[in-house]
């Protein structure tokens, strides 16, 4: 029996893009750059991502914009220079993990085949 599904969110931090006036709530604060992935699983497993979500976010009510690939990368540079500029390290909060998401389901393969076997494996060394 396989068990599989969709719709684990992945959500990656990119960083500040600047200082705009909220729609919704009204205050003027810094606004962050958001990606979201959307990924299959495997045994509750992330394995690729199917969906992406490119999004501008007010930090204090969430409400923002989702934005084309191409915005999203332009935002992204001034992103990267903002940080280049202020001195602070370059870091992701996000591990997509696909490495280690193949150990993890060739494992769980190689449990459940050793399980399904068990009554073969012991007869042999009986």
């Amino acid at each position: 029996m396989i068990i599989w599904g969709w719709g684990h969110l992945n959500k990656k931090y990119i960083g500040i893009v600047g200082l705009y006036i909220c729609e919704h709530c009204g205050n003027d604060v810094q606004w962050q750059l958001w990606e979201y992935s959307v990924w299959f699983t495997l045994f509750f497993i992330p394995i690729f991502p199917y969906e992406f979500h490119r999004l501008l976010l007010c930090p204090i009510c969430a409400y923002g914009l989702e934005l084309d690939k191409p915005k999203f990368k332009e935002l992204e540079g001034i992103v990267e220079n903002r940080k280049l500029v202020s001195g602070s390290e370059i870091k992701s909060k996000s591990h997509n993990g696909c490495g280690l998401t193949i150990i993890i389901v060739v494992s769980v393969v190689i449990l459940l085949w050793l399980i399904m076997n068990w009554n073969a494996i012991m007869s042999y060394f009986r």
